[in-house]
């Protein structure tokens, strides 16, 4: 990450509880896909778990970068 960009991001960290939230939230779902992955087999279950939580980590990727688009674009000032 560049400079400016890590500076951008500390920015809108200290201005957005959202993308702080947003954050803590991804660090959880790599946390419990890496207790996932670490297990030699899955059942459909934890398959499922899975899946889903590779779904809401995306999502919660996206939003961090529309909160970080708007920030950009001055929408979010």
């Amino acid at each position: 990450m560049s400079p400016e960009r890590s500076k951008l991001i500390d920015s809108i960290r200290q201005q957005s509880r959202e993308f702080r939230k947003l954050e803590e939230q991804h660090k959880a779902y790599e946390t419990q896909l890496d207790a996932l992955q670490k297990q030699t087999h899955l059942n459909p279950t934890q398959e499922n778990l899975k899946r889903e939580i590779k779904k809401q980590k995306l999502r919660t990727k996206d939003r961090m970068a529309e909160i970080i688009q708007g920030f950009i674009t001055g929408k979010d000032h």
